[in-house]
């Protein structure tokens, strides 16, 4: 009988190499063979693990940002802001307004209303290439809105395109028929085609329309103006106009002309004092302020100031700087005057009907400084502008002034009496 002896009392059996973990040694012999042939392709791999370690890094660091950035600040209302614009485009700050509607515009693509004012507002501050833009955009952004198409019409008016502009009123009064400022609007481009009682119909359709139409009263006042030639009818509708619209400094600025006219210079000058005060900038007031300083109130020393800061604002402004030279050579200031024209007259270049007018007076400047040859060179082809133009009394001053410095001896100057001081006249530079 044997007795059976408990496992813990046996002797064990050492195995230096054990199976019964073999997948350890698998394991093992695995990673050695993986990295060795990383080590005999080090080069190889260097960059591929540096890159995708930085790139691990990055998504890290973009993450830890994103967690650790400050909460973002609420976005403000945009209407707020357009809301303060509104107010000064109707109270007449027409410049602040454009300001503030060239920064919103992109915050409300689809509002027509901001669009509107602001091509309108570009229109009075005479700015009228950028207006037949914004007027684009304004019928972009509502195509469907009746206005916009009228402030389309008026921006195309602002370029001396008729045919443009009755082509969007007549789309306007599509949309809305009862349209009052499309209404004026296309009386406005049958003044400019002449069609003078057609204008005028129109003039009374819109007032029957809405007596209270700013627009309306400012067709009628054209029409008295320019048809009938009455000063006086034609200044109170201006000013029944303006008063209506206070934004409307091209209405006022037409208004001051009709005071100059009527020799009321100092109301002239009073009316344009409180445009410039609130729109320091408008280069159609500073031009008419130096114009009736100069023609009408005799004063070229006053009339240099608004003209200079016409070109301060404007310097390829082809009007203030002609006419500032004009004002120069009055104070004697040949040298300056000749600066100034001279680039009135390369601007004039530029534009589809060269003004001879400017070609005579740089010319006149140069005389002044005794330098013939050099007045020659506007002294030519200011002839041939003025011939081509029909313009007999200008084409007999520059043949005067020509013999005056001894060339193109054999031309015979048009035989118009009073040439001379017709030009000196300041009424045709209006």
């Amino acid at each position: 009988m044997y007795l059976k002896t408990p496992k813990r009392y046996r002797k064990h059996q050492t195995y230096y190499f054990s199976f019964k973990h073999w997948w350890l040694w698998l394991l093992t012999l695995t990673v050695c063979v993986v990295g060795w042939r990383v080590w005999i392709a080090r080069e190889t791999l260097a960059p591929v693990v540096g890159s995708y370690a930085e790139g691990v890094l990055a998504q890290a660091g973009e993450q830890v940002a994103t967690l650790t950035a400050p909460t973002p600040l609420p976005t403000a209302d945009p209407y707020i802001t357009l809301a303060v614009a509104h107010q000064h485009w109707n109270s007449g700050r027409v410049e602040q307004a454009l300001d503030m509607y060239a920064d919103l515009l992109p915050a409300v693509p689809n509002d027509p209303l901001p669009h509107y004012n602001y091509t309108r507002a570009l229109i009075v501050e005479g700015r009228y290439e950028e207006a037949l833009i914004a007027a684009e955009n304004t019928v972009t952004a509502s195509p469907f809105n009746s206005d916009a198409w009228a402030v389309r019409a008026e921006a195309h008016l602002a370029v001396e395109d008729a045919g443009g502009a009755i082509a969007s009123a007549l789309n306007a009064l599509a949309l809305y028929p009862d349209n009052v400022y499309a209404v004026a609007l296309l009386g406005q481009a049958y003044l400019a085609l002449e069609r003078t009682e057609k204008a005028r119909e129109t003039a009374e359709r819109a007032l029957a329309l809405d007596p209270n139409s700013p627009e309306a009263w400012y067709l009628l006042a054209r029409v008295r103006r320019l048809v009938d030639f009455d000063l006086e009818g034609a200044a109170e509708d201006f000013r029944t106009a303006y008063d209506l619209a206070p934004n409307r400094l091209d209405i006022a600025v037409e208004l001051a002309y009709v005071y100059w006219s009527m020799q009321d210079y100092d109301a002239g000058i009073a009316l344009l004092t409180g445009i410039i005060d609130n729109n320091p900038n408008n280069t159609q007031a500073l031009y008419a302020a130096g114009f009736i300083y100069n023609s009408g109130i005799g004063s070229p020393q006053l009339a240099s100031e608004p003209l200079q800061q016409c070109i301060t604002v404007d310097d390829q402004n082809i009007d203030c700087l002609y006419y500032y030279g004009r004002v120069l050579l009055r104070l004697e200031q040949s040298a300056d005057a000749a600066e100034v024209l001279t680039r009135a007259v390369e601007l004039g270049t530029q534009v589809a009907k060269p003004n001879p007018r400017h070609y005579y007076w740089a010319a006149q400047a140069y005389i002044n400084l005794g330098n013939c040859p050099l007045a020659m060179t506007y002294l030519e082809p200011g002839y041939e502008l003025a011939q081509q133009q029909d313009d007999a009394e200008l084409t007999s001053a520059l043949a005067d002034s020509v013999r005056q410095c001894s060339g193109f001896g054999d031309l015979a100057p048009v035989a118009t009496p009073e040439a001379t001081p017709a030009i000196e006249g300041e009424a045709n530079d209006l």
